[in-house]
């Protein structure tokens, strides 16, 4: 059999070549890392390969990757099945799946934040439906200065790459120090960055199966957040990300997590609840990051398996939660509860009435408004207004008082 790498044995372990690992694979064994004399696991069996991860090594300069020798004949049936996809792939058109793991290695962002006359030093692109379009190519070597044309409203979320969200950070720090004008619009300008942040430590979270959950991080922005929920209700509209074209799941973290926090906020929880709720709701989809890309990108509807499969992601991320010192009850609440449905047909544990916390039921109610507002390249999303006339027309599965005061909260919505 030819491989992609030589063997040599360094015993117990066999190093493999990087390029081997195809992104969207399944790996059946561990894998390691040479750390001078030792080897220190870096994968683990049943790791899904995706493109963060591979740009996560090359960023360290690894070209090599390491199995026990006892695993070799798991990784040659591996690379048959690798070496058949990528063959079937070479002359296939450009494909949704494709779509789905390059659009891993982006981040969206708020193009309102971007300012004519500002030069940028990251390049801008277009997503429209399934299709990628570069708008800005810029550098640090080569920066650019934005027109009014570059930064047009085009009907499509703007994105950056990933490798490029630090130089993205740093121009939002800048301008904001020097944004000059009305105390009101430099106030606005905050929390929009605010937002951001979040959004990119979220999608740092969801991405990679072995980042740590970053729990003070996530914890210290829900603080800065709440204070800007109780100081105004209002900024709950101001802060939702607005999505054109694609789900994208460290978005629908953040905005279910603005929407619960507005909520609880509306119906007088104390400061202490309120942060406790948006930062489990932040936090409460993190076991997607454990279930495999091609069900979570899937176009159309998922099989009976895949759902099932799906549907595991919810005492994941309860198991992922649990193993946090310093994350309060409240969080791991909302992360088991939030499909959980007042008469019993939810998951993952068919809870009813009673048996639903405060937090649980807050939780359904923003997670579900926010997946039916949110576009998908194969379904148009639904308003506000409708969305919220179907989430009243299922009543049996929300807390009917607490649905009310969100209908109250989100105010007059089209």
């Amino acid at each position: 059999m030819n491989t992609l790498t030589e063997f040599k044995e360094i015993d117990p372990y066999l190093p493999v070549d990087l390029d081997v690992f195809h992104v969207g694979s399944q790996l059946a064994f561990d894998l390691y890392l040479k750390d001078g004399a030792t080897m220190k696991q870096a994968l683990v069996r049943g790791t899904w390969f995706n493109a963060p991860l591979r740009e996560g090594f090359l960023n360290k300069g690894v070209s090599k990757l390491y199995i026990k020798a006892d695993d070799k004949a798991l990784f040659d049936r591996y690379y048959r099945q690798v070496s058949l996809l990528k063959e079937s792939q070479k002359d296939r058109s450009f494909s949704f799946r494709e779509y789905s793991y390059l659009k891993d290695r982006f981040l969206q962002i708020n193009a309102d934040l971007l300012i004519e006359g500002t030069e940028i030093t990251f390049s801008l692109y277009n997503l429209c439906k399934i299709t990628f379009s570069p708008v800005v190519e810029a550098s640090v070597s080569a920066p650019v200065r934005l027109t009014a044309g570059m930064i047009a409203d085009a009907g499509c979320d703007v994105l950056i790459k990933d490798k490029e969200i630090h130089l993205y950070q740093e121009y939002l720090a800048e301008t904001l120090r020097a944004r000059s004008g009305r105390n009101a619009a430099k106030k606005q300008r905050k929390v929009s960055i605010l937002r951001e942040h979040a959004k990119i430590v979220l999608k740092e979270i969801l991405d990679d199966p072995l980042s740590s959950l970053k729990y003070s991080t996530v914890e210290s922005l829900a603080g800065d957040l709440t204070a800007e929920i109780l100081q105004n209700e209002h900024v709950v509209h101001h802060l939702i990300a607005v999505r054109r074209h694609d789900f994208y799941s460290y978005v629908h973290s953040f905005n279910t997590a603005v929407l619960a926090a507005g909520l609880a906020a509306h119906i007088g929880l104390d400061r202490n609840a309120v942060h406790r709720i948006l930062t489990g709701m932040m936090l409460h989809d993190v076991g997607k990051r454990t279930i495999p890309p091609y069900v979570l990108h899937k176009l159309g509807n998922l099989t009976d398996t895949e759902y099932a499969l799906y549907k595991q992601h919810v005492v994941a991320s309860g198991a992922l939660l649990e193993k946090e010192k310093k994350v309060p009850k409240e969080a791991l609440t909302i992360a088991l509860q939030h499909h959980e449905r007042l008469n019993g047909k939810g998951y993952p544990y068919k809870l009813s009435g009673a048996a639903i916390s405060m937090q649980g039921r807050i939780a359904a109610i923003a997670d579900a408004f926010d997946a039916l507002t949110t576009p998908r390249p194969h379904k148009y999303p639904l308003s506000p207004f409708y969305a919220l006339q179907l989430l009243a027309r299922e009543a049996v599965y929300y807390d009917k008082d607490l649905l009310a005061s969100f209908i109250k909260m989100l105010g007059d919505v089209e």
